[in-house]
């Protein structure tokens, strides 16, 4: 009866509002918090025919500007949809939400450290979105032996899509527990930082973590094959895709691809493109890019958002 309750939007508005405050900005947490609620950044013709999402990580929530975007290309709309740490698997989850948007163009942006870091279903991050088609396509992609390997994450998966309660088990423990901390107050920086997911680690922190992380894990395949499904998806539902490839600072990706994962993601990429008609742009095509256009390991800086941003600009304007 609780679960009812919750499943309504007032609920849901109520529950996020209730707990915003008490989570921590930035987080991936409350990146969750705001797809419950839709709220979204925006811009651009409020009545325009052609709207555009920007889906994915915190890498394409910093490495394009909307409102640079908006300036070139005034008939459309744009909207991030953006979450740090959005990974393939996540994808198959959110295809309804992100229909939702009434996008008619979808724009990601996808590195290869998002398909080579999983050894197992990265269950924390697709809890709060679990829906029973998305736990029945994240099987489908599965071996039997990861099936049986991950059969209490599937269990829990199943729960969540049906539980509101347990879905968001995590946001009801936080703010119980810690119901008398305001958690939303960013940490102050010197200079001030532009609004953003997720704190971004150093650079030789971030080298040290995608060399530990990063490499031929148990669930490439079921990466590729899900994201694959979501291209499908938006083909059946007439949504155009464009993928660009991630950018990674050159320091970083000397430093951990040296089984040329970029090149092999590249590869998959392409080849997905072909079969399900979406457009892919791998780093040939796109701008060049030195270590003086980023911030750190994963992120753009202005310099750099600006080029990827015009890339995009002409990108839709030649396809209009």
């Amino acid at each position: 009866a609780v679960s009812v309750v919750l499943s309504s939007d007032r609920a849901t508005w109520f529950f996020v509002e209730w707990a915003k405050v008490r989570t921590p900005n930035p987080s991936f947490a409350r990146n969750t918090l705001f797809w419950e609620q839709k709220n979204f950044p925006q811009t651009g013709d409020p009545s325009a025919d052609v709207k555009i999402g920007l889906v994915g990580s915190s890498q394409t929530f910093q490495g394009f500007d909307i409102e640079q975007l908006a300036a070139s290309l005034p008939t459309y709309k744009f909207e991030k949809n953006c979450m740090a740490g959005l990974g393939p698997m996540q994808y198959p989850f959110l295809i309804d939400r992100i229909a939702q948007r009434n996008h008619k163009i979808v724009v990601c942006h996808l590195s290869e450290f998002d398909f080579f870091r999983d050894d197992s279903i990265p269950i924390s991050r697709l809890r709060w979105s679990a829906t029973f088609s998305g736990t029945i396509g994240i099987a489908k992609v599965l071996t039997p032996a990861q099936q049986f390997h991950d059969r209490g994450n599937l269990g829990d998966l199943t729960m969540a899509s049906i539980t509101p309660l347990w879905r968001q088990r995590e946001h009801y423990r936080r703010t119980l527990f810690g119901y008398w901390w305001n958690q939303s107050i960013p940490a102050p920086s010197e200079p001030p930082q532009p609004e953003r997911l997720a704190d971004s680690p150093q650079l030789e922190v971030a080298i040290n973590y995608l060399q530990q992380n990063v490499g031929h894990k148990a669930m490439v395949a079921a990466n590729f094959e899900s994201f694959e499904q979501f291209a499908a998806d938006l083909r059946r539902r007439n949504t155009q895709l464009i993928v660009l490839e991630g950018l990674v600072h050159p320091e970083a990706r000397a430093a951990y691809d040296h089984d040329a994962l970029q090149l092999a993601t590249r590869q998959q990429l392409a080849t997905m493109a072909t079969k399900n008609a979406f457009k892919y742009y791998d780093q040939s095509q796109l701008p060049v890019f030195t270590a003086n256009d980023f911030a750190d390991a994963y992120h753009l800086n202005d310099q750099g958002r600006r080029k990827l941003t015009d890339f995009l600009t002409i990108h839709l304007a030649s396809s209009n």
